[in-house]
């Protein structure tokens, strides 16, 4: 799969390039239905006007990029994980979040996200909860620190590549995990809860090379509820000597994706269903 993207050198190159593309992709003729606000996608469309692989299965997929006259790859992981005990853990604690409160979550263009954890900097550790004031500790409870301790063991068995090179991050940069998020126990120092999440295709600055993502649903929503999913526009592929522009992954209870999202252009979609509630844990490290 070859990422037409990765032929800019910068972050702000890339950036300027999907925001183009994003804004093509939204106006041209073929695909009028698909001219959402902020440049997000909607996911039954995007699958209806492209030739899209769909991907509902595990999976590995190897990614070439062509960045400066060099040929680089990468690998993304998908899993479709039973998981019990992270399922009842992260379905109590978005029920214990008021998504709708101001300052208790940061907005996005559809749905809202938790970012919390810890980081180094100046020779001191900076504790941080990003809702929408930055401020607010609204809605932080034992809940996150349970599911981080469980994503330990889930992590280390299923995603071995993101769980090493995010430990070596923080064993490098002496950051330890607070004890918000499990102290010794969990897994990382920094940790992402989302909530119908729809946003546009971008990459990641300052994290690690790899992450960690795993979504489940809310109390009384279809384990696979219609329109959620995990978008991967610019990358092409070939299989079975047909070709597709895209490639999306269906979001289900239990799935879990380990990619490289400083380079790799990504973004998910809300369920079409407004009373569905479909939520992302994400797992990583930012290296400032």
């Amino acid at each position: 799969m070859v990422d037409p993207t990765f032929q800019y050198a910068s972050e702000q190159l890339r950036r300027r390039y999907a925001e183009y593309e994003s804004n093509r992709f939204n106006n041209n003729d073929r695909n009028r239905n698909q001219r959402a606000q902020h440049l997000i996608y909607r996911g039954d469309q995007f699958l209806q006007n492209n030739n899209v692989l769909v991907i509902t299965y595990n999976a590995d997929i190897h990614v070439i990029k062509n960045r400066m006259n060099e040929q680089q790859t990468s690998k993304i992981f998908i899993r479709f994980l039973c998981l019990p005990d992270f399922f009842a853990v992260a379905q109590d604690l978005n029920a214990n979040i008021n998504w709708n409160i101001s300052g208790t979550c940061r907005t996005c263009p559809e749905g809202n996200m938790i970012h919390l954890g810890c980081r180094k900097g100046s020779g001191r550790h900076r504790y941080f909860y990003y809702g929408r004031t930055r401020q607010n500790v609204r809605g932080i409870n034992r809940y996150h620190r349970t599911l981080n301790i469980l994503a330990k063991q889930i992590i280390r068995q299923h995603f071995p590549g993101a769980y090493s090179e995010i430990t070596r991050w923080m064993r490098f940069t002496d950051t330890v995990i607070p004890d918000m998020l499990g102290g010794s126990e969990g897994f990382c120092c920094e940790m992402v809860v989302s909530h119908n999440l729809g946003n546009e295709a971008h990459v990641d600055q300052d994290i690690a090379d790899r992450c960690v993502s795993i979504w489940t649903v809310g109390a009384g929503t279809h384990e696979n509820p219609e329109g959620s999913y995990f978008l991967l526009p610019y990358l092409t592929c070939e299989v079975g000597k047909k070709q597709y522009k895209g490639i999306v992954v269906k979001l289900r209870q239990g799935c879990g994706i380990e990619w490289n999202g400083r380079f790799i252009f990504h973004a998910s979609t809300s369920p079409s269903n407004p009373s569905a509630v479909i939520n992302g844990n994400y797992f990583g490290f930012t290296k400032v």
